[in-house]
Order: structure tokens, then C-alpha cells, then sequence
């Protein structure tokens, strides 16, 4: 991403044009380039690394299968209520 937005702010300049475009030659141009690229890096996080980390498969189902069967699993290891709940 950072590659094509340098290449785009850059274009006119290694064409030698003089179509001077708002977007391209301008400080406004390159602080909105610069903002849509935050914006395009925080959404690369947000679909791919986020869910990944924060939803590991074995957290989730280990944290179902002992909400489920928390009473079978009490009585199995003989916990008492007192060792089980706490004070």
C-alpha cells in the first residue's frame, strides 16, 4: 500500500507532466494519502489480525466446553463448593 501511494504522489514528477492534479501536488493531496493509508493499515488489522489473535479456537472452546460441563468437572476432581466458588 505505502508503495502505490509514494508511486502515485510521484507519478507527475517521473512523467514530467503538467497536469498538476489537487491530489498529487498539493500538501492537502499528501496528508489525505498519508490519513487513507492509516486507514487502509487499520483495516488490514481490523479483518485479519485482531480475530485471529483475540479468537483462538482452543480459548473459545476450552471456555464452552468447561462452562458447560463446570458441575461435571467439579464432581469429577472432587472440589469441594468452598475450593470450587471461593470465599
Amino acid at each position: 500500500m505505502l508503495v502505490t501511494r509514494i508511486y502515485t504522489m510521484n507519478s507527475d514528477w517521473w512523467n514530467n507532466s503538467d497536469n498538476y492534479d489537487y491530489s498529487y501536488d498539493s500538501f492537502a493531496g499528501t496528508i489525505i494519502y498519508v490519513f487513507s493509508l492509516f486507514i487502509g493499515l487499520a483495516n488490514l488489522a481490523l479483518f485479519t489480525l485482531f480475530p485471529t489473535s483475540l479468537l483462538k479456537a482452543s480459548v473459545v472452546v476450552n471456555g464452552l466446553i468447561y462452562k458447560k460441563y463446570s458441575a461435571d468437572f467439579q464432581k469429577e476432581y472432587e472440589f469441594t463448593d468452598k475450593e470450587w466458588y471461593g470465599e
